[in-house]
């Protein structure tokens, strides 16, 4: 349903999983998992709502790593690249009508 999300299913953590650089670091605090920050990032994407409205949970990032990792993956490629491959995907099975596409001008820049 739009405008819902509960997290990212198994198999779909198995198949983004591998889209995403590994974040291990040698010394320090270990990072935030992936797959929460995912879920965290794409609920505000889904619901459009305030990083201060983030759900808390086992599943859920806390607001403050999954900002950082968003600006990370922003700033190195990653996202540009998951959203490449999210789309080609898509393209492929079928579910992108590209003659029916709007953008939104507001977001331009």
């Amino acid at each position: 349903m739009p405008g819902k999300f509960n997290g990212l299913t198994d198999s779909e953590w198995e198949l983004l999983s591998r889209l995403l650089p590994d974040e291990k670091k040698a010394t320090g605090r270990p990072p935030a998992e992936a797959r929460s920050v995912l879920n965290t990032i794409f609920y505000l994407l889904i619901t459009g709502c305030r990083w201060c409205d983030v759900p808390v949970g086992k599943k859920w990032a806390k607001k403050s790593s999954a900002h950082r990792r968003l600006g990370k993956w922003q700033k190195n490629g990653t996202l540009a690249s998951l959203k490449a491959s999210l789309l080609g995907a898509a393209h492929l099975a079928g579910k992108i009508d590209w003659q029916n596409a709007s953008v939104d001008g507001s977001f331009a820049g």
